[in-house]
């Protein structure tokens, strides 16, 4: 169900198609008027409907060349962002070899399930409220390793690696 305070993230898969048929329709109604005006008004049409046209087009297109430079930021800082979680989890499960065998299993397996949760909760998001539920239940998890790996480091040997 989509409320108002909930946008659906289904509909996501149809923007291509939406901007698709917009451009086509705008398109063809532009084309038509086009041909309309000289029937209408012959060779003296409005002349300030040019530059005003024009001015109009350029304007769209700067809003539009903005708005695409946007989300290649945004998609740029994002993949980013997964990168440095990925090599966080990557130093913490490298760094378990200092633990105890059993303290460092327990953590390798804590560190297998935060992924598995963050692959699941990113792959069929429907809405807001389940991407606010998957980040919750992530930062739950994520604050049970804090806790395990402060419990683990008091209980590391201090010979180094084992």
């Amino acid at each position: 169900m989509i409320t108002t305070t909930a946008i659906s993230f289904q509909l996501f898969k149809f923007l291509p198609a939406i901007f698709g048929i917009s451009i086509t329709l705008f398109l063809g109604v532009g084309w038509l008027l086009g041909r309309f005006r000289p029937k209408k008004f012959g060779d003296s049409g409005a002349v300030f409907g040019d530059s005003l046209a024009s001015a109009i087009f350029g304007l769209s297109a700067l809003v539009l060349g903005l708005t695409f430079s946007n989300a290649s930021n945004h998609y740029e800082i994002r993949i980013e962002g997964i990168r440095a979680q990925a090599n966080a989890i990557k130093e913490v499960y490298e760094s378990t070899r200092y633990l105890q065998p059993s303290d460092g299993a327990a953590l390798k397996e804590s560190l297998h399930k935060l992924l598995n949760l963050r692959i699941e909760a990113y792959s069929n998001l429907e809405s807001e409220t389940s991407a606010a539920i998957a980040t919750n239940s992530m930062a739950s998890l994520v604050r049970q390793i804090n806790v395990d790996i402060a419990k683990a480091v008091v209980n590391a040997p201090s010979g180094g690696v084992q």
